[in-house]
């Protein structure tokens, strides 16, 4: 099988940590959801059915929730920055990884849904 685009992803991860800019966010654990994506050539591990072909999804829970139960971050960019060095070491050559941290309880004087972040890179 020639080259075949797929994702392994992990969506609406759920934790209650204690980031933010202000000291009240950090004071009681808020709740944020994180995605994660792996997107790059799964061909292989089409052809061959062996996890070690593919991309455990569980480093992406695992990388995730070191970063969120570690220590208070300010910024949902930095967030996202740490989760996504840590998914992209274990990622295979020409991957693209994207992820998405969401805020959806952040300090602000206007109903909404949420406060979302985007961050991408391609494995090289």
């Amino acid at each position: 099988m020639k080259f075949c685009d797929g994702a392994v992803s992990v969506r609406g991860m759920k934790f209650m940590a204690r980031h933010g800019v202000f000291q009240d966010e950090r004071a009681l654990p808020q709740p944020f959801e994180v995605d994660v994506e792996v997107r790059g050539d799964f061909s292989r591990a089409m052809r061959t059915d062996e996890l070690d072909d593919s991309y455990d999804y569980r480093h992406i829970v695992d990388s995730v929730r070191t970063v969120m139960e570690g220590n208070s971050i300010s910024l949902i960019e930095r967030i996202a920055a740490e989760i996504l060095e840590k998914v992209s070491r274990n990622a295979p050559y020409g991957s693209l990884v994207t992820v998405r941290v969401r805020k959806p309880a952040a300090p602000l004087d206007v109903p909404f849904d949420t406060v979302e972040f985007e961050l991408q890179t391609r494995v090289e």
